[in-house]
């Protein structure tokens, strides 16, 4: 059984060898399509954001809105209500509801345990 895998791999590899030398591709590196931009454009800013700790509203709007929801389930996940987030984030309730997420596992224990966490 292996020697057939290994025969079929062989030829795809020799396939694959033949067609790039048809057309002419012996580069040995892939082309990316941000190969034309300049180093200037690939260098930007390296940004940490710490999504295991307690922030403020303001830390919390400076991350791209993936990572915002995604620390925000993770304050759903870790037992947080919309009044003890607002609380943390500095914020009225009704302001946290317009991110969508449902706050709906309180946990005072496990979230008395992540504010302390600093």
């Amino acid at each position: 059984m292996e020697e057939g895998f290994f025969v079929k791999v062989f030829r795809c590899d020799d396939l694959q060898n033949r067609s790039q030398d048809h057309w002419g591709l012996t580069q040995d590196f892939v082309r990316l399509p941000h190969d034309r931009v300049g180093t200037a454009g690939l260098n930007g800013p390296c940004r940490t954001y710490r999504l295991s700790r307690p922030m403020e509203l303001w830390e919390l709007e400076a991350m791209p809105r993936d990572l915002q929801l995604a620390y925000l389930r993770r304050l759903r996940a870790l037992g947080g209500t919309r009044e003890t987030v607002g609380a943390m984030l500095g914020v009225p309730p009704a302001r946290v509801d317009r991110w969508g997420v449902r706050f709906d596992r309180p946990d005072p224990t496990a979230w008395a345990a992540f504010l302390h966490t600093c």
